[in-house]
């Protein structure tokens, strides 16, 4: 299992990354197994969103993991947040659990989705 984050910076014309991807060692409250790893950040400049720049950034994430002979990506996500929810269904995650935090007085909920590889 990894235990040091990976990232892939996407370099745009003027050489500034346009997307960044993390993953690293799944630490979320749902049961996990070897060739689990978690997706801890994606992120795509906003003039890129709705681009072929997300796609191609989480293909290259699952081909990275896969390599590496991770089978399951995991992630989670505020559940209020439809577009990258959206986005997450369509490049094929399911709803596994919920992870709830708190922030001052106030509670979230994080959807935690996963994929196979």
């Amino acid at each position: 299992m990894p235990t040091a984050r990976s990232g892939w910076p996407r370099p745009r014309p003027a050489g500034a990354p346009i997307g960044y991807a993390g993953l690293a060692a799944p630490d979320l409250p749902t049961e996990t197994a070897a060739g689990d790893i978690e997706l801890k950040r994606i992120y795509v400049l906003h003039p890129y969103l709705g681009s072929e720049v997300a796609p191609a950034l989480m293909g290259a994430v699952a081909a990275h993991a896969e390599a590496r002979g991770m089978r399951r990506l995991l992630l989670g996500v505020k559940d209020d947040n439809r577009r990258a929810i959206a986005f997450y269904f369509k490049q094929g995650f399911a709803r596994i659990g919920v992870r709830r935090f708190q922030v001052g007085a106030t509670f979230y909920d994080d959807l935690i989705l996963a994929r196979s590889l």
